[in-house]
């Protein structure tokens, strides 16, 4: 279905007044087909070209280039994504976004900017449906770019609109048939679009007018024939806004055109206490020395400096339990449900992987565990029993208990009652919606951190051999292949062959 909404040059209701015979241009945006980034969450700001034009995306998540469209709004709280497009090389009419679902808005707004400067700005909530929404105007122009808003309230899952495609059309600068019109000085253009970034970007201009100087300003001034004039690439380490006009040897200026460049500081952490310290979603580079990695899976690399530890989530490190990790992290700093990471598409091309021997686990009582300073540490309890409670298990002592998650997905299966020796485990946080308290849980790593205790024959097995249904006789030596007649322990019971 197409909804159509028309906005005017003042209360921006739109109208196509088209030459039936005009020549049309227009620019489209799909997914993933573009050089832009693997995005994984909903709380980054990214970019996504295409045919050379530079797109903006902040809060909008593409599953690391696995979905064939984007998402935004997240769950249990507010939030704001918006979309901006490159700034046109033809006089746009129409912008059409198609629209898979959407849900729990507060607002949408469509805006016509020229540069940083809002030319025209419209809610468009009640308008905005599944389908594809054609929003006709005539108060674009050549150089102008288009912002589309999404506030959502707080929903019960990530996702709630889903946006698969936008294309911005229009009539070309020039048109066929069109009676000669007084030669202008083209506009200056840059090499990087505005945006939002965590890394100092290098700017050159150009005028397509042979001839023209270019001249700009740094300090949100309007630039004239006495501003500074370009001469070499603008190196830019902080949020600047770069205004620029073209002016040419008849004394003919341009129009002003401005890109604004919001630049996150690096934050360097030289340790993980010290990038935990920060404040979530600060962009960093987090120096690693000599970080051993306590467990790996299920999207999880957990490791540990001498001053804490901290989950590499989504890395594409190639590790193993054991190993050292020494380098440099370009990434942000976040947490999911309380657990500290730096998120998914963080740089690792620094760190380098070096063998080391097998970490060994902090032995404690259970009543120890459950404690913000052992956050994504590894840990052993001794001699507790395994009880369940609804679908959860728990590792039992006395009145105290700790919740046992299988967090890496080995699988192990447990039964009510049985004596562990002992459980050794990542201690993962639990934190709904980062609100709340937090709840602290064991995750096995494999079976072999799970040590079943055989109290009643003294034999010691692991939940792999006894689920596998090992046999031993009586004093304790595992019988290989099918055992002659008479008594031997399977499955922690004796019982007889015949």
């Amino acid at each position: 279905m197409i909804k159509f909404l028309r906005l005017s040059l003042v209360a921006m209701l739109m109208t196509v007044c088209g030459n039936l015979f005009a020549q049309t241009e227009s620019i489209t945006l799909t997914f993933p087909d573009y050089n832009g980034e693997s995005v994984g969450s909903y709380t980054k700001a990214w970019t996504a070209t295409v045919d050379g034009q530079v797109w903006t995306l902040d809060g909008f998540n593409n599953n690391n280039n696995g979905w064939a469209f984007v998402r935004c709004g997240r769950k249990n709280n507010d939030h704001t994504a918006i979309l901006t497009s490159p700034a046109t090389k033809f006089k746009a009419d129409t912008y059409t976004v198609t629209v898979d679902k959407t849900s729990n808005l507060e607002s949408v707004t469509f805006e016509i900017l020229n540069g940083e400067d809002v030319i025209t700005s419209k809610t468009i909530t009640d308008f905005f449906a599944a389908g594809d929404v054609k929003l006709q105007f005539a108060d674009g122009a050549v150089g102008y770019s288009y912002r589309l808003t999404i506030n959502s309230t707080p929903a019960t899952a990530n996702g709630t609109t889903q946006i698969s495609k936008v294309v911005i059309s229009g009539t070309a600068a020039e048109e066929p048939g069109e009676e000669p019109v007084e030669e202008t000085v083209a506009a200056p253009e840059f090499s990087v679009a505005g945006g939002t970034y965590n890394e100092p970007q290098t700017i050159t201009l150009s005028c397509a007018t042979e001839g023209a100087d270019i001249y700009y300003t740094l300090d949100e001034s309007e630039p004239t024939a006495e501003s500074t004039l370009y001469s070499e690439p603008i190196v830019l380490e902080q949020t600047t806004t770069v205004k620029a006009v073209a002016i040419d040897a008849k004394g003919q200026a341009s129009e002003v055109v401005s890109q604004k460049y919001v630049i996150y500081d690096i934050v360097k952490a030289q340790n993980i206490a010290f990038a935990k310290a920060c404040d979530l979603n600060t962009v960093m580079e987090l120096t690693l020395k000599n970080a051993v990695v306590l467990a790996v899976g299920n999207r999880y690399c957990v490791v540990k400096d001498a001053t804490g530890a901290l989950n590499l989530f989504s890395s594409n490190l190639d590790v193993a339990v054991g190993n050292r990790l020494n380098g440099v992290v370009k990434g942000t700093y976040t947490k999911y449900n309380g657990t500290p990471q730096i998120a998914a598409g963080a740089d690792y091309s620094d760190i380098t992987v070096t063998e080391g021997d097998e970490p060994e686990a902090a032995l404690m009582d259970i009543t120890e565990v459950a404690a913000e300073v052992n956050t994504l540490m590894l840990v052993k309890i001794e001699n507790v029993v395994v009880e369940k409670d609804g679908n959860n298990w728990y590792a039992v002592s006395g009145e105290n208990r700790i919740q046992i998650y299988d967090t890496f997905k080995t699988n192990y299966e447990f039964e009510e009652g049985m004596i562990l020796e002992s459980l050794t485990g990542i201690v993962i946080p639990y934190q709904k919606g980062n609100k709340g308290d937090v709840v602290y849980e064991m995750a096995p790593r494999s079976e072999a951190d799970v040590v079943v205790d055989q109290i009643a024959t003294g034999i010691r097995e692991t939940i792999a051999q006894r689920q596998a249904g090992a046999i031993y006789t009586l004093d304790g030596r595992l019988v290989k292949g099918a055992p002659a007649k008479g008594i031997y322990i399977i499955g922690g019971k004796k019982t007889v062959v015949r």
